[in-house]
């Protein structure tokens, strides 16, 4: 076993964005479904990504004092990604949702995007928040193409804000055709009722309210039941942001790399749903870690892969990782009726050059093509 107090430390923070707007084509390269393509590495495998005197942002491991430098110097760093092109997910935010409202004062959601990550939490959340309605209260459901209009694919950071913000229109349509049904039962302007905490009120006649549940048993004879319908292709859309705190521990003698501790820092705009948020950092976090330190693939003098299952193409485990850190910090999007701001992407991106800076700050020596392996790592502590 290798002696620890041989062991080096270093610890790195830096950032990076998801940009969509002001990028073109050319600026950097895409996988086309809004997040980034191996090619849009080039700039850190060819040694112009992270790193440089700007890059190296240093703290103390002792007492946990960390220094950063400027937003905006830090996205500098990560070459290529500092303008990730999206253009592709700027025309594909297409997303639909249909509310129709029960009779027992519930109301089902019909929502085209498949779950992946809890979107159907996400989705109902910011309905039931435009009904005032508890989220218990809303069902939703993932229908197929034969029930609602196209939906994007689930991807590019875009479901919780692109079919989320359809949901949240649905939900006004729907608002908005209680409010009328509610006036019309009282005799009433429309524009005098309200809907507050589940329960339509009158400003004129303080007596005539009634819950949402009274309302929606009523709609049988009183018009027909009531739906809402809507279909968005949000433009202008906020960038996401995040960035990265890791403290590795790397063993001379072997070039193997430990992450003592990795702190994810992300700007969600509002997190609808705050677990699920810090989940989707998390993930992003750790697929980063395994491509910076494990994930390979072996190809052949053919051109074919060698590595050819997940038990040759090794990717970090819990057991190989702590606890990851989250930070969540909420900066509206002004682009967003809630303020959302895609989060699935982002993360992924800042933990690769993060971790050579820190590897660096730890061997002094950086390396600049994936992934920094232990014999990576053993021959860049030779070579120094």
């Amino acid at each position: 076993m290798t002696n620890m107090a041989m062991t080096c430390r270093g610890v790195c923070f830096l950032a990076a964005a998801i940009l969509t707007t002001a990028c073109s084509p050319s600026d950097s390269a895409s996988d086309g479904s809004g997040g980034s393509s191996s090619s849009g590495l080039n700039g850190f495998s060819s040694g112009a990504g992270a790193g440089g005197p700007a890059g190296q942002v240093y703290a103390n491991t002792g007492d946990a004092l960390y220094l950063f430098e400027p937003f905006s110097q830090s996205l500098s760093l990560i070459g290529k990604f500092d303008c990730v092109d999206v253009g592709t997910l700027a025309s594909t935010q297409w997303g639909m949702g249909d509310i129709a409202v029960n009779a027992d004062g519930t109301v089902t959601l019909q929502e085209g995007s498949t779950d992946i990550g809890g979107t159907r939490a996400s989705i109902a959340m910011q309905a039931a928040e435009v009904l005032t309605l508890p989220y218990e209260k809303v069902r939703p459901t993932v229908v197929d193409t034969d029930t609602i209009g196209f939906t994007a694919v689930t991807g590019g950071s875009r479901t919780t804000f692109a079919t989320g913000w359809a949901a949240y229109e649905a939900a006004q349509d729907v608002r908005t055709k209680m409010i009328d049904r509610a006036a019309q039962i009282w005799e009433v302007d429309a524009d005098t009722v309200e809907l507050e905490d589940a329960v339509f009120k009158s400003k004129s006649d303080p007596e005539l309210n009634m819950t949402f549940a009274e309302l929606a048993g009523q709609l049988g004879r009183t018009g027909g039941g009531i739906t809402g319908t809507a279909a968005v292709s949000p433009s202008g859309v906020g960038g996401a942001f995040a960035g990265n705190m890791v403290d590795v521990e790397v063993d001379p003698e072997t070039g193997k790399t430990k992450i003592l501790r990795f702190t994810v820092v992300q700007d969600a705009g509002k997190a609808i749903h705050p677990s699920y948020v810090e989940g989707q950092m998390q993930g992003g976090a750790v697929q980063g870690i395994g491509w910076a330190l494990n994930e390979e693939y072996y190809m052949s003098d053919s051109g074919t892969m060698d590595n050819v299952s997940l038990l040759d193409y090794r990717m970090p485990t819990s057991l190989d990782l702590p606890m990851i850190d989250t930070v969540i910090v909420e900066v509206a999007n002004p682009g967003h009726p809630y303020g959302v701001r895609g989060v699935g992407e982002a993360p992924i991106i800042p933990p690769t050059p993060a971790i050579a800076n820190a590897i660096e700050n730890a061997i002094g020596t950086r390396l600049f093509a994936l992934p920094m392996n232990p014999a990576a790592v053993a021959k860049a502590v030779m070579d120094r």
